[in-house]
């Protein structure tokens, strides 16, 4: 999202509708916030004669076509490049093909991430974010102590200690 370099108080998608579309955003991206992990697409003409309809989401921007790493691959200009036809591009694009369904869980991991950062963020949220804050300090303290008093044997004892958790 811009939110990192933008001065604003958050934005929305003007979506599809501002382009005579039935659907407002294709992404959801309906209420002013941060959106983080959102690419923001925004026109400096628009803004001049309506602010509240010149951002639009990456997949609004693009006319509603979301995107995936196996559109990127069927672009005109990759299937134009000498090595499209190879043993190696073909067994890569396998490789994508077979991991896709890993790589939108992913994604949509990273996208969960992002979405309660931004909620922490959000100034409506400040004594949650401020109990988030003490609990990471905390946390952090925690762990430099251990490592104080464990010294070598840190790293072992806490990779134990993860390996239970992770069980």
């Amino acid at each position: 999202g811009a939110g990192t370099f933008r001065p604003d108080n958050g934005w929305c998608c003007a979506g599809l509708a501002s382009r005579g579309a039935e659907r407002q955003c294709a992404s959801g991206i309906e209420a002013v916030g941060l959106h983080l992990g959102q690419k923001r697409y925004r026109c400096p003409d628009c803004a001049e004669e309506d602010p509240s309809q010149c951002d639009w989401c990456f997949v609004c921007a693009s006319g509603g076509k979301s995107s995936s790493v196996m559109n990127l691959l069927d672009t005109t200009a990759v299937k134009q490049l000498p090595i499209w036809g190879s043993l190696l591009m073909k067994t890569f694009k396998e490789l994508v093909i077979d991991l896709d369904p890993d790589l939108d869980m992913a994604q949509d991991a990273a996208a969960l991430a992002i979405r309660i950062a931004e909620t922490i963020k959000d100034p409506k949220n400040e004594p949650f974010a401020e109990k988030i804050y003490v609990g990471c300090l905390v946390t952090s303290a925690f762990l430099c102590v251990l490592q104080n008093v464990l010294q070598d044997n840190f790293v072992p004892f806490f990779a134990w200690i993860l390996t239970i958790m992770a069980l």
